[in-house]
């Protein structure tokens, strides 16, 4: 989950320096920055969602092995 987060926050510093390089008269520098961001921040959000997924899994796998009530919906 480190890398995902960390990878977001990089994403988001990215997308600043494309945006002011676009405001400086730089246009290959901050299309080269924005696209970094957004491929970057794709990917880091679906590396997220992959591990609140399996977060989720496991939640539900304990759950019915070790209770005898309904599993409670998501809260997430």
């Amino acid at each position: 989950m480190l890398p995902a987060c960390t990878g977001v926050i990089i994403a988001a510093a990215s997308l600043i320096i494309g945006l002011c390089a676009f405001a400086t008269g730089h246009v290959a520098a901050g299309a080269t920055a924005v696209i970094v961001a957004a491929v970057l921040g794709t990917a880091s959000t679906l590396w997220l969602l992959r591990a609140h997924r399996k977060v989720r899994d496991a939640e539900r796998r304990w759950h019915d092995a070790n209770s005898d009530q309904p599993s409670s919906p998501p809260s997430s």
